[in-house]
């Protein structure tokens, strides 16, 4: 254990190995990222097809309820359900050029660009 404050010596193959690791995980989260844009896209297609199945706002509330969507934080929720509402083709474009990955950040640059 050091207690001098200074960093403990690691060998040059420790720093290669430490090196590949970093770039693994760069490379992972930006995969990860890809991978929750297209769940939002996924999100937002159940969503509205249950605001055409559940068209009464009541109907729909109370599916939304017994739903995995219910688990989502009200925010992010709030936002897919008002993403439904935008082309989906659109959305789609959009979500492939953006590093955006919460849905109330993507609405909102939606909303920013005057797409919504």
């Amino acid at each position: 254990m050091i207690t001098d404050g200074s960093e403990p010596k690691i060998t040059s193959l420790e720093h290669e190995r430490l090196i590949r690791r970093g770039d693994e995980a760069a490379k992972s989260r930006a995969k990860h990222f890809g991978e929750m844009r297209m769940l939002i896209y996924t999100m937002v297609r159940g969503l509205a097809a249950a605001k055409r199945m559940y068209a009464n706002n009541q109907a729909f509330d109370g599916w939304l309820r017994n739903s995995e969507f219910w688990e989502i934080n009200p925010a992010d929720r709030a936002a897919l359900i008002e993403l439904c509402e935008y082309p989906l083709h659109e959305l789609l474009q959009f979500l492939g050029k953006t590093s955006l990955i919460e849905p109330y950040q993507i609405l909102d640059a939606l909303k920013r660009k005057g797409q919504i």
